[in-house]
């Protein structure tokens, strides 16, 4: 599967402040015939629209310095200045948007696709947007999503893994989302320690997102329950309980890669 404009790759710009999952993104967006680049903030991702002129942007709802929303306003805002083409938007959110951040994306942004990313939802958009820039291959397959219920299987879904990242590299990957993972928890178990309900809501809200690319599925639903419940300050027992879970897992994940010589960083 290809797409192309003018014979070209289709340039997309890919903001994402999660290290992890930035990465699992480029790869999927790469497989997809697109040429990326990439910015960690919204800030920095509208600096390089602004000299490289992308055919869309995929933007992160939630970024540092400037929000997705925010880029979209000020991409279209200089769009209704200059005679230039139209960028196609798409706006990643790991959580659904209330009414009022859904009338604001209205009339700016193109396409809302939730986290995890289904790149072959993203794949039949693009080619929607993009009518024959595609090479005539078959889209990639959509995959399950994981729900809200309590995840017994093993810690990390190797399959899907695989078929997203690729065998080669994956434990290198891999260490980076570990690392991530880790530094979320601590910052949540400080954010605990302070009872801010909010901070430990937006690290949740982080964390969700990132465990649900990495197939990370136990840590989905306790991330998504911190990050629905504490945002009001309601650090409660079962917050608490919620917390446990997330660093049981952690563990889980941890000795898992251990037991497995293919995912040892380095491979």
């Amino acid at each position: 599967m290809r797409l192309r404009t003018d014979g070209e790759k289709l340039s997309i710009l890919l903001a994402e402040d999660d290290p992890a999952t930035g990465i699992l993104a480029r790869l999927n967006l790469e497989k997809l015939g697109l040429d990326v680049r990439m910015a960690t903030d919204g800030k920095e991702a509208l600096a390089l629209w602004r000299t490289g002129r992308h055919k869309a942007v995929l933007l992160d709802f939630n970024m540092p310095r400037m929000s997705g929303l925010d880029v979209a306003r000020a991409i279209r805002e200089d769009e209704g200045k200059e005679d230039i083409g139209h960028t196609m938007i798409i706006l990643i959110t790991a959580k659904p948007l209330d009414h009022l951040e859904e009338v604001q994306t209205r009339g700016v942004v193109d396409l809302m696709l939730p986290k995890p990313v289904d790149y072959s939802e993203l794949y039949n958009r693009l080619e929607d947007l993009f009518p024959g820039r595609g090479a005539g291959h078959d889209s990639p397959s959509p995959k399950e999503r994981s729900g809200d219920t309590v995840y017994e299987g093993e810690p990390l879904d190797l399959k899907e893994l695989e078929e997203n990242v690729g065998a080669d590299g994956l434990g290198d990957i891999l260490s980076i989302f570990l690392r991530q993972a880790e530094k979320y928890i601590g910052e949540i178990e400080e954010a605990f320690s302070r009872n801010d309900g909010l901070l430990t809501s937006q690290i949740a809200h982080k964390l969700k997102g990132s465990s649900a690319q990495f197939t990370a599925k136990g840590m989905v639903a306790p991330a998504e329950y911190l990050q629905r419940n504490c945002a009001q300050g309601d650090l409660d027992d079962e917050a608490a309980s919620k917390l446990e879970i997330l660093k049981r897992e952690m563990d889980k994940i941890k000795s898992y890669v251990k037991e497995i010589p293919e995912l040892q960083a380095g491979r």
